[in-house]
């Protein structure tokens, strides 16, 4: 009888660790899911915009300002900042005009698009002077045109979760597995007593 509650205890703490282990497991996988999708989505946000973008800048209306040497009005340019009101599309974006002849225009003189990027179509995640930006382009009469926007909102969306995440690991792990010792120690208590008799009555019955 003495050595049953350590042996209760062992048991519990055990079976306790397996199911927070399992947990963990779990958390995690759904974790990677979670901020998985949250990159996705944002990313797509993004595309969603810069696709908008480029159908503008391509618009007759931006190409014949661009013809005649004048920005529409429409068009705004980003300062080093952030928008300044009434940018098309919202956020903080970047354009670049690269003519047939190779000369690159653009509403950023700070943040030069390097030669592999000037041609491209479709969207893309690039780093650039040291900046994470996703880009997409298309092909004008006059050459081809680039739009560019910071990644920095999803790169901070992405972190503020992991760091959610993370910080609610410890107590839901903690949660489950005190959980379970106390779920472990009421169920087993009542078998290990009821098998202390058993094997009470039949030491009493051998004598």
């Amino acid at each position: 009888m003495s050595t049953s509650a350590p042996q209760l205890g062992n048991v519990t703490t055990r079976v306790a660790l397996a199911a927070t282990g399992v947990v963990a497991v779990v958390y995690l996988v759904v974790s990677i899911v979670i901020v998985a999708w949250l990159t996705l989505s944002l990313t797509a946000q993004v595309d969603e915009r810069l696709a908008r973008a480029v159908r503008f800048e391509t618009s007759p209306l931006v190409e014949e300002a661009m013809g005649a040497g004048e920005l529409p009005p429409e068009r705004e340019v980003v300062d080093g900042t952030g928008p300044v009101p009434g940018l098309p599309f919202g956020r903080e974006r970047v354009t670049w005009r690269i003519a047939s002849e190779g000369t690159v225009a653009s509403d950023r003189s700070d943040l030069a698009l390097p030669e592999e990027y000037r041609h491209v179509v479709g969207p893309r995640t690039v780093t650039i002077d040291g900046a994470e930006l996703r880009i997409d382009g298309a092909v004008v009469d006059a050459g081809h045109v680039v739009v560019g926007e910071s990644m920095d909102a999803v790169n901070d969306a992405r972190t503020t979760a992991i760091v959610g995440l993370v910080l609610i690991a410890p107590f839901l792990l903690g949660a489950v597995f005190i959980g379970s010792v106390a779920i472990g120690r009421r169920v087993a208590g009542p078998i290990e007593r009821a098998r202390q008799r058993q094997l009470a009555f039949t030491a009493d019955a051998s004598h």
